[in-house]
């Protein structure tokens, strides 16, 4: 299972391009894709963007109270599909609905992930739409996110965007667990934060074993919550 997770507010009309772009993939796709959008309380008529794709793609929706930023809402989206996912070679990506995401890239990071060993992959900025995320660029992507985590424990900034990531269910719970965050407590934007940095750790410790094969080569809540 491929879990996308998208953080959006306002956004009607960009999650509407999303969706479709997921729905396009999921079509050709051997492994089922399964989107979780959290609204942060928007105002607008986003909720009625993510229902419309109802019938088509397996979505759910989540709905913020009140504004809590995308950060929360990455999270709030990471908890439910850990909560949901049976298998621990399940996929999460996570993105929000900017202007410059585009999910035409999710294969090459699931690839990055299961066949490239890496606990954690990132789209690089400048990269185009589906290019491949190779293990050898892990020190780059580590210090690009250096640079971005401040992002998900920091106020919401409209003009900053964390990335596009993708991680391994197995590699979050086993960085959840290093991290002595209580499984039943909810993730919040700081304990996010703390799971991103671990995940970073464990590809560093990878690499340091002897580095990552190429993707292309290898074989094969404290957030309140509302319904839909």
């Amino acid at each position: 299972m491929i879990y996308v997770t998208i953080a959006v507010r306002d956004a009607e009309q960009r999650l509407t391009r999303l969706l479709g772009a997921v729905l396009e993939l999921s079509a050709t796709s051997r492994e089922p894709y399964r989107v979780i959008v959290v609204d942060d309380a928007s105002t607008d008529d986003t909720r009625l963007a993510a229902r419309r794709f109802a019938r088509e793609l397996d979505v759910s929706l989540v709905r913020h109270l009140e504004p809590h930023g995308p950060a929360a809402g990455l999270a709030t989206g990471v908890e439910l599909a850990l909560a949901e996912s049976r298998r621990d070679s399940d996929v999460v990506v996570l993105l929000t609905a900017g202007e410059a995401r585009d999910p035409a890239g999710i294969p090459a990071l699931v690839r990055a992930v299961r066949r490239g060993g890496l606990a954690l992959a990132e789209a690089g900025a400048g990269r185009g739409p589906g290019a491949d995320v190779d293990p050898r660029e892990v020190p780059r992507f580590r210090a690009l996110l250096a640079r971005r985590l401040a992002f998900f424990s920091s106020p919401p900034r409209p003009e900053v965007d964390p990335g596009f990531l993708a991680c391994g269910v197995g590699a979050l719970r086993s960085a959840r667990a290093r991290s002595g965050r209580d499984p039943e407590g909810g993730l919040t934007p700081g304990a996010l934060t703390e799971l991103l940095d671990h995940l970073r750790a464990m590809n560093a410790a990878t690499g340091a074993a002897g580095g990552n094969p190429d993707p292309d080569r290898a074989t094969d809540h404290p957030p309140v919550l509302a319904g839909s």
